[in-house]
């Protein structure tokens, strides 16, 4: 797309869950960060929908949590080579806000890529629940926290988290 990202490039991941990509980027030589807008590396780690050990202490000092209602990305301007994120931005309410937070923090010659969930995707893909349209619903989601009685409450939370319900 007319943008080479060099190993030392800093690269941003925009709803990093729990840090996997990063982990990846920063073996292969980037230097990788994530935002979320939970903890799942940390003091959320409970509740994320996941099965899968959390990162090093190395790669967790290169994650943050963000308020997901103001969308304020914690990084300076002009600081990120490329910007990336997997089915992210169907949870942003305010696309405006958003993208005028990730072209400041975007060096000038910088890239932003965005994948998308297609219309006809049958499983929402952060929390493998079928049936997109649905997951909207908060019964919908109730429904499918019954698949860990163990720690439902948890992860129906996460859940509605993740879909941007509120009780």
């Amino acid at each position: 797309l007319g943008v080479v990202v060099r190993p030392e490039d800093r690269v941003l991941e925009l709803g990093c869950g729990i840090g996997e990509s990063v982990e990846i980027l920063v073996l292969r030589g980037f230097d990788g960060y994530g935002v979320d807008i939970a903890e799942w590396w940390g003091a959320d780690y409970q509740a994320y929908w996941q099965q899968t050990l959390p990162p090093s202490a190395a790669i967790r000092e290169r994650l943050r949590s963000v308020d997901e209602n103001r969308y304020v990305l914690p990084y300076p301007d002009d600081h990120f080579t490329l910007i990336v994120s997997w089915q992210t931005f169907e949870h942003v309410f305010n696309y405006e806000t958003f993208l005028r937070e990730i072209r400041r923090v975007l060096k000038p010659d910088g890239l932003s890529v965005n994948i998308f969930p297609g219309p006809g995707s049958p499983v929402e893909p952060h929390v493998g629940i079928p049936i997109i349209p649905l997951c909207k619903y908060d019964w919908w989601l109730a429904l499918w926290a019954l698949r860990r009685p163990s720690t439902y409450r948890q992860y129906y939370q996460a859940l509605q988290r993740s879909m941007k319900l509120s009780n």
